[in-house]
């Protein structure tokens, strides 16, 4: 069993609970303490506090929750939510207890009085601490509710913040036993604090999105000033072609993946992701696959454009057959793509490519659910999706809240700076083989090579294609040249939509959240799903175009 009393800054509060239990700790049992943004020293007071108690002090530092040498069983928090403090949300399936008290490297004052806002700290640590180190963890460690129950107890019983509806501050009742720094110590914090916060993070969202719109309309012609112009490439040079597409895609690749796990992860701490995974399963899961299969349909992303978001699902826990049928869809179908073809091959050929494209992303989802392929997800992903972020809150005195702005704002934060530093130099190594291969394969090379109408030209053409990365809007003219050259139909098709599905760029960054078994299986599964349409339609195929 390993303990983890977590806070912000790492420097006292969990610095002085993580001595207080090693000094009682029972055998079996460890501790250790962390920040979500360690201030990367221990306060001096701290120490001294705990020398006068007598309690051991070596080993004891400042450190990152992302950097903890062990797993905890248990996590205890420690911030002030009393007080306006952003409290850290732990990634990962343990048993959380809120032991929320106030901070005594914030109290002002004399000498004095700042001594004894941490000696009353260490006081009501020292309390429930003891409790804690007597527990009966092997009695208790199979039964985590009780566990969570009895850790909340402890809190209830040694109390120390006060929690008004019109002033939020810290209090104490001198006659109650509780040990926390008195009323004269802390200044009150009033409680449209918040809205200002709101109003702040408000304004500074809506700045960030006006210029990130902005930069994301200029991305296209900022890659083909600095392709053309800054460096000088010539127009019909493949070498400048490769290079405008490689600083086009990786800009956009990268603020959409910034921009859409934000969002989500935002919204995942707003809304109870688990009743709307429970909606989507069991019987309403076909419903699931078409309604993810409809989304895919009606965004205008790329096989690697249509990560960020399929990350993002899948981290709010949205069942995994429906996370494949919008990640197989999402590239293969979009409005741009559907007029496109209706003028260049019509009507008919339109509805089809947008039926068997939903098809294949509808029944992919039911096959991924249908070999439980969650469990070959990457292991960050999997604790990732144990943990649930709370939407309320439980305070010491047993009153629920709803998660706050800032406390929305950090979870997403920190989840998007955790995913984007994992997969940032992934999307840049496959963007980069992506514009070779855009700059430097010619698509004549396809239609002579895959031009004959024999039954194994199909498999061939989507074997070959999985690998190449191109975007549905840019495919549909390659399709119509392919067809004019005389390439079947169903071997067209075929080939087609495989460029556009999966790609060596996608799949290295999809590498990042699945594991080879998953990658394998994904490919496989579309390279027979198009190697069947390949077939029917070029049975079919002479009925379609007349």
């Amino acid at each position: 069993m390993n303990i983890l009393f977590l806070c912000t800054g790492n420097s006292c509060r969990s610095i002085i609970a993580e001595a207080l239990f090693k000094s009682v700790a029972q055998a079996g049992v460890t501790v250790q303490s962390a920040g979500s943004k360690p201030a990367g020293f221990v306060h001096p007071r701290a120490l001294i506090v705990l020398n006068e108690a007598g309690i051991a002090v070596e080993g004891l530092s400042s450190k990152s929750w992302d950097k903890l040498p062990e797993k905890p069983d248990v996590v205890i928090t420690l911030c002030d939510e009393a007080a306006g403090e952003s409290c850290p949300l732990y990634f990962g399936k343990v048993v959380r207890s809120h032991w929320g008290m106030p901070d005594p490297a914030k109290v002002s004052g004399d000498e004095e009085t700042i001594n004894a806002s941490f000696r009353s700290t260490l006081d009501v640590l020292q309390k429930r601490v003891g409790v804690l180190a007597r527990l009966k963890f092997d009695a208790l460690k199979s039964n985590d509710q009780e566990l969570q129950k009895t850790l909340d107890t402890i809190a209830k019983q040694y109390a120390c913040a006060r929690y008004e509806e019109s002033v939020l501050m810290t209090s104490v009742n001198v006659n109650s036993g509780c040990g926390c720094a008195s009323s004269q110590l802390t200044t009150p914090v009033p409680a449209d604090d918040s809205k200002a916060w709101n109003i702040r993070y408000a304004a500074a969202v809506t700045l960030v999105a006006a210029l990130w719109w902005l930069a994301y309309l200029y991305i296209v012609p900022t890659a083909h000033w600095l392709t053309f112009g800054l460096f000088g490439f010539g127009t019909d040079s493949r070498l400048g072609a490769a290079l405008k597409f490689f600083i086009y895609d990786t800009a956009k690749i990268l603020m959409l993946m910034a921009a859409l796990i934000y969002g989500i992860s935002w919204i995942r701490a707003s809304v109870n992701s688990e009743r709307i995974r429970d909606y989507l399963v069991g019987k309403r899961r076909w419903l699931g696959y078409s309604l993810g299969a409809l989304f895919g349909s009606v965004t205008p992303f790329c096989s690697c454009s249509s990560i960020p978001l399929f990350l993002g699902f899948t981290m709010a826990r949205i069942p995994i057959g429906i996370t494949m049928s919008f990640l197989i869809t999402s590239p293969i179908i979009n409005e741009i793509a559907v007029v496109l073809l209706w003028g260049l091959l019509g009507w008919k050929f339109a509805v089809i490519y947008v039926v068997v494209g939903m098809a294949a992303g509808i029944i992919g989802g039911f096959f991924m659910d249908s070999i439980k392929a969650e469990r070959w997800l990457q292991p960050f992903i999997q604790e990732a999706l144990d943990k649930a972020p709370a939407h309320t809150l439980v305070m010491e005195t047993g009153e629920v809240r709803k998660m706050t702005v800032r406390q929305r704002h950090n979870f997403a934060y920190n989840e998007t700076t955790m995913i984007f530093k994992r997969v940032w130099h992934w999307v840049i190594i496959g963007v980069s083989i992506g514009a070779a291969m855009y700059g430097f394969i010619p698509e004549n090379w396809f239609a002579e090579n895959f031009g004959a109408g024999t039954w194994w030209t199909v498999p061939s053409a989507v074997f070959v294609a999985i690998p190449l990365y191109s975007s549905v809007s840019g495919i549909i003219p390659i399709m119509e040249s392919l067809l004019v050259k005389g390439m079947p139909i169903g071997t067209t098709m075929a080939f087609c939509m495989s460029a556009v599905a999966a790609s060596i760029p996608s799949l290295i960054m999809l590498r990042q959240i699945m594991t080879l078994k998953l990658q394998a299986t994904f490919i496989v599964y579309l390279w027979v799903i198009f190697t069947l349409v390949g077939w029917l339609f070029n049975i079919v195929g002479p009925y379609i175009i007349q």
